[in-house]
């Protein structure tokens, strides 16, 4: 990665559909280096919208980590699934599982959380409700620290 790319990713951090006239301006670059450089950095994965959950009506969040005892392959496919699991990662150092999940209310989320351990035989579960995001989606997202992710 150069300091182009890293120009470029922050930017679109910023805004993912900022247009590449407006890139260009941003990052003192020509239109058709930022085109060349999208076309050959498969760097993106994809283009989200982030969505305040809370004015869909989903006032709860939860970080959940799981620890299953068997049927992890079970878990997993019914985790990545699961229409209210926003995030899922497979982790280390004494859990299987780590995800972020959304629901309408606490008792959702609890009627969901037993059903994991009636279900799955979890061996352990640690539960962390989120009270309010301070920091969402920042890596790479400023373009004045381009040069920190450099030499660093």
């Amino acid at each position: 990665m150069n300091q182009k790319d890293v120009r470029i990713f922050a930017c679109l951090r910023q805004n993912g559909r900022m247009p590449i006239s407006k890139l260009s301006k941003q990052t003192g670059m020509p239109v058709s280096t930022i085109f060349d450089h999208l076309r050959t950095n498969p760097v993106i994965q994809r283009h989200v919208t982030l969505l305040d959950f809370q004015s869909l009506g989903f006032s709860t969040k939860a970080i959940v980590l799981l620890r299953a005892n068997k049927n992890k392959q079970e878990l997993y496919k019914y985790l990545s699934a699961h229409f209210n699991i926003n995030n899922l990662c497979k982790i280390t150092n004494g859990y299987d599982y780590c995800f972020e999940c959304v629901f309408k209310n606490m008792s959702e989320l609890e009627k969901f959380l037993d059903t994991l351990e009636e279900r799955f035989e979890l061996k352990s579960k640690n539960v962390h409700y989120i009270i309010n995001e301070i920091k969402r989606e920042a890596f790479l997202s400023d373009p004045n620290t381009c040069e920190l992710i450099l030499n660093a």
